[in-house]
């Protein structure tokens, strides 16, 4: 480590890479992905290019390559599979959302998504999909299909037919978890029948709305913490100058968030046949908070106290 070189705690390596102090002991110690260095009293201590190693190996990760494979490859060969990461679409809300599949469009004729440009197709999915899927002119559309089973053929129509869109969304029946691996590293939101416009809607408006908000099929990186739990109880603590208990109800949800978004992790370590939906709801948990962080830097203005000294 070059003696100019600032090395990094354990502590900011989980907060820089979104890795858990759990998990980047065990790759350590079973795949040796870095080797950190010790202080004199035996505290690990890591290089920026420990850090930059370690935050590509959880976007491959959750990518779904094993970390028993990528922990033998090279450094070219890991920056190579960064590169085969799939596109970022930047887009507003959908001007038409298009669904397809008999039961899926008698739900929603029943209880409509509140949209202004529905198009409900009531065919058979597989062999709209067949028959080249979508028509009509680019533009900012959402795709929902239903399939009651989905075989390869199908997933790779769907895939193929997805890609005339901003958002696509599969409703299933059966399938296996290599279908929808493959279907996820499409970009493609995978949801299990039977769904409602409820569930739909959530999805959809989760996709097209919040900015901040990345998809996790698409976009691996967690947002980095802006304020640890010393924040945030100093957050509670205060008697607010606003008339209303907003600062204590503000920071007991943000720890709330911090601890799901932390557990969510735990299970994408414990559970891996479930991988994939865990990276999903932990990247769901931190886009809710980096967003109630953005509530805190607001109230924390409002009470008159610097929001930037809070920030780790």
């Amino acid at each position: 480590m070059s003696t100019k070189e600032t090395p990094f705690a354990i502590s900011a390596v989980t907060h820089l890479t979104g890795i858990s102090p759990h998990t980047l002991r065990k790759w350590e110690s079973r795949y040796s992905v870095v080797q950190p260095k010790r202080t004199p009293s035996g505290r690990r201590v890591y290089t920026q290019s420990d850090v930059d190693k370690l935050a590509l190996l959880k976007a491959l990760v959750a990518q779904g390559h094993p970390i028993s494979v990528l922990s033998s490859l090279s450094d070219a060969e890991l920056q190579a599979l960064q590169h085969q990461l799939p596109e970022i679409k930047e887009s507003g809300p959908a001007d038409q959302i298009i669904v397809v599949g008999h039961m899926l469009t008698a739900t929603l004729k029943r209880e409509p998504l509140q949209h202004d440009n529905v198009e409900l197709l009531a065919t058979d999915a597989r062999q709209w999909l067949a028959d080249g899927g979508p028509r009509g002119e680019p533009g900012s559309r959402a795709l929902v299909v239903e399939l009651s089973t989905v075989e390869a053929t199908d997933a790779n129509q769907l895939a193929r037919a997805a890609s005339e869109f901003d958002q696509a969304i599969l409703v299933y029946g059966f399938t296996t978890q290599a279908t929808l691996a493959q279907l996820s590293d499409k970009g493609i939101l995978c949801l299990k029948a039977p769904a409602d416009a409820r569930q739909l809607a959530s999805n959809l408006l989760f996709r097209a709305n919040p900015p901040a908000v990345l998809d996790v099929l698409n976009d691996p990186r967690i947002p980095r913490k802006q304020y640890d739990e010393q924040a945030i109880a100093a957050l509670a603590a205060i008697s607010p100058k606003i008339a209303c208990e907003c600062p204590a109800h503000i920071a007991a949800l943000l720890s709330d968030i911090n601890a799901f978004e932390q557990y969510s992790l735990n299970c994408e370590d414990s559970a891996p046949g479930d991988r994939a939906l865990h990276a999903r709801l932990r990247l769901i948990a931190a886009n809710a908070r980096a967003l109630f962080e953005q509530a805190v830097a607001e109230v924390a203005q409002a009470e008159g106290m610097d929001p930037e000294r809070l920030k780790v």
